[in-house]
């Protein structure tokens, strides 16, 4: 390539695939950080085990950031626990 050729403008590159998804609302979703072997930061607080889970970009923009939050199965077993442990 010739130092005065402009390189071609990629266009595969939808600025609709990086747009950026809204502020989660799940209520399990707040940022920890678990240290084992070495510090790890995580997200998701809705495991019942207590352990950190970091949702995929998929899960994150599907479930973290809408109402259907509560059809995550993560979430659905956290809240049965909380709920038994009340009653």
């Amino acid at each position: 390539m010739c130092g005065r050729q402009i390189a071609p403008q990629v266009r595969w590159r939808s600025s609709g695939l990086f747009q950026e998804p809204g502020e989660p609302i799940c209520p399990f979703f707040k940022e920890a950080t678990a240290d084992w072997l070495y510090p790890v930061t995580g997200f998701c607080r809705g495991r019942p085990d207590g352990k950190l889970m970091i949702p995929s970009i998929d899960e994150y923009r599907e479930s973290c950031t809408t109402e259907q939050f509560r059809c995550c199965t993560t979430y659905q077993t956290k809240r049965q626990r909380l709920d038994e442990a009340v009653a």
